[in-house]
């Protein structure tokens, strides 16, 4: 193994100022098992961390509550029923228990379709009148489902969907349009699921081929706005927003589907939000929804880097942990986490569960110190180091770390925000050593591809040379 200060000139020439000259860095590697130091370049520097942040949480959220622990979900009613069990007075309650995983797409296995199975549920209780309404108890998370300190260009986007207490469809519909010759303006079809109490207003053109479509709305907003470019002369595009207020749309779809079945609902659809001192302490259970395990939700956050289920974890940690659903108490048990485990974590700060927030910051040493904690002390190593993806080969590096030398040998959470790139992981380099690692870019000039290419380069020196 070529000795550090041997090395530190070598690790900056892959570091050109041309890109990098008034970039922060913050690169540290170390020997899994023992902790030696094989290289850094100013490894306390707390920059923004982007999505490399959920690994933080995740780490939290599977030592904490455990690999085999569940979301629970609960339908139930409030009120009385009839002396023949056919009419209720009171209300149906969808109570959320925090579960970001409810209806998703990445999980059919254990929902199929959600709105269906919660209505079958009262119909096979033979309730066939509802004098009340279909509420959504959000309230678990209480009701500011996103990070003050989120850009206001990520709320409408899908990406930027907030964590509620009742999430559904991972808080996200779909746009379809038809586009047209460039400079056209594209005609919006359908949405998925339909949002009707929605009014959407395009400033779209049709251009190019790549999607640089946005959607601008917030949460509990009946209006979005689209604006951007899309790929013109397209028989069908989709754009990917956030629903603004889930626990809503879920309660309605609801009573829609109760309608079709014949089940009469006197009154709306609402919320724990919306409604006057609202509690539901004594529900009468009809169906329990469980989520699928931890472990596979802890599993889908990291390969395919998923803000929503991210955002959940940290507030569920406050919940279950400290007793309040909230980002910042979330954020304080990760704190704690880290001080009861001896994990250096000065400096860092916690704004989100995501990494969506560009004022959260990390530094490279910090994540390089949970990475090994987590799998020679931790209760879950093997979960954890499958959690990241392999090179060239699934979830968010399916596309990069493409070169022979780093298959089956690399594993890393990536994470990408403006100007911001980040690659944390373990590497068997070529004398068969295992190294965790952590690259903070932050404030690079010059093409993202260019960033990405400079990395790989330099981790196919430091696998060969060690």
């Amino acid at each position: 193994m070529t000795p550090l200060a041997a090395q530190e000139d070598t690790i900056r020439s892959f570091f050109p100022d041309s890109i990098y000259g008034s970039a922060s860095i913050s690169f540290y590697v170390a020997d899994l098992i023992t902790g030696e130091v094989l290289t850094s370049i100013d490894p306390g520097r707390a920059v923004a961390p982007a999505s490399v942040e959920k690994l933080v949480t995740t780490s939290a959220a599977l030592e904490l509550l455990g690999a085999d622990y569940r979301f629970r979900t609960i339908i139930g009613y409030t009120g009385e029923l009839s002396r023949n069990g056919k009419t209720l007075t009171g209300d149906i309650i969808i109570k959320g228990g925090g579960d970001p995983t409810l209806g998703s797409e990445n999980f059919p296995e254990y929902y199929n379709d959600i709105v269906m199975k919660m209505a079958l549920a009262i119909n096979v209780a033979g309730i066939k009148k509802i004098k009340g309404r279909i509420i959504a108890d959000e309230s678990i998370y209480g009701f500011n489902p996103v990070s003050s300190r989120w850009s206001w260009g990520d709320l409408g986007n899908y990406y930027g969907a907030g964590a509620y207490g009742l999430t559904v469809f991972d808080n996200t519909f779909r746009i379809y349009l038809r586009t047209g010759d460039r400079g056209s303006i594209p005609e919006i079809l359908r949405t998925e699921p339909e949002m009707k109490e929605m009014s959407i207003e395009s400033y779209l053109i049709s251009e190019g081929s790549t999607d640089r479509g946005y959607v601008y709305s917030a949460p509990y907003n009946t209006h979005a706005w689209i604006t951007g470019a899309v790929p013109e002369n397209r028989d069908e595009f989709i754009l990917k927003a956030s629903i603004p207020d889930p626990p809503l749309k879920l309660a309605t779809m609801v009573r829609e589907k109760l309608e079709s079945l014949g089940i009469v609902v006197s009154e709306g659809a609402a919320t724990a939000r919306t409604v006057n001192n609202f509690t539901a302490e004594n529900i009468n259970t009809l169906l329990d929804i469980y989520s699928p395990p931890l472990s596979e939700i802890v599993t889908k956050t990291n390969h395919v880097s998923v803000n929503l289920y991210a955002e959940h974890l940290l507030k569920q940690l406050g919940y279950e942990i400290a007793g309040t659903g909230t980002t910042s108490a979330g954020a304080n048990v990760v704190k704690d986490f880290l001080a009861a485990n001896e994990i250096p974590h000065a400096g860092i700060v916690i704004e989100d569960g995501s990494g969506l927030a560009a004022r959260n910051s990390m530094t490279s040493e910090f994540i390089v110190s949970l990475i090994r904690f987590m799998l020679l002390n931790g209760n879950n190593p093997e979960i954890f180091r499958n959690s990241l993806p392999a090179a060239g080969e699934d979830g968010t590096m399916r596309s990069y770390f493409r070169d022979p030398l780093f298959q089956g040998k690399l594993r890393a959470k990536t994470g990408t925000l403006s100007r911001v790139r980040s690659y944390a992981g373990v590497f068997t380099a070529e004398s068969g050593r295992d190294y965790a690692f952590c690259i903070f870019v932050n404030n690079y000039t010059g093409p993202l591809s260019a960033v990405n290419r400079n990395i790989e380069e330099l981790f196919k020196y430091l696998m060969i040379n060690n």
